[in-house]
């Protein structure tokens, strides 16, 4: 059930809650990239919608047009101007799906940290 629209309608065109939208769904982080607010250096305008952006729920109204509630309801926006926030490292690199993939295959092989260094300041665990 919604918290914004009334989704229990036996209308069929009414309002449907969604589990999932290309791709997106409750509790991912968001930007909002409206096209038309595209900077000439590549940046969008955020009026005011800077991270963090969390979508608490995707709502279908009619057939083409779907709606996303950010934030606990502060903002509503089309869900097609919406893509999953970055991941940036602690260096300030953007990570790639395909940087992350390869995380991802690393860690399902096995990790080897006898390779890696203490740092300063950490214990030794007893085992």
């Amino acid at each position: 059930m919604s918290q914004y629209y009334d989704t229990e309608s036996e209308d069929d065109d009414g309002p449907v809650l969604l589990d999932m939208y290309n791709g997106l769904k409750p509790g991912d982080h968001v930007v909002y990239q409206n096209p038309s607010w595209l900077q000439p250096d590549g940046t969008y305008k955020t009026a005011g919608m800077d991270p963090p952006l969390v979508i608490t729920e995707l709502v279908r109204l009619g057939a083409d047009f779907v709606t996303a509630i950010i934030n606990e309801g502060e903002w509503e926006v089309n869900a097609d101007n919406l893509a999953p926030e970055p991941i940036v490292t602690k260096t300030g690199r953007v990570l790639t799906d395909e940087d992350i993939q390869a995380l991802a295959d690393e860690a399902e092989a096995g990790y080897d940290v006898s390779h890696l260094k203490k740092s300063e300041g950490a214990e030794e665990s007893e085992e």
